[in-house]
């Protein structure tokens, strides 16, 4: 997890956390007050990739 200064209000989770050059670099999980969180693009990434291939290799039911 990683702490974002960007203000968090409901409804924001899933969001994309970008730098000063526009790079996504994570995704807001949750926040409160001056404490929010978001899950790093790396990890965001790894987990796609995870689904990705579980849905390519399980046969169509």
């Amino acid at each position: 997890m990683m702490q974002v200064d960007a203000s968090v209000t409901g409804g924001n989770s899933g969001g994309s956390v970008f730098n000063a050059r526009g790079e996504a670099v994570g995704m807001v999980s949750f926040g409160k007050g001056a404490f929010n969180q978001a899950v790093p693009i790396a990890r965001v990434l790894e987990v796609v990739d995870r689904i990705r291939r579980s849905a390519f290799a399980s046969p169509a039911g």
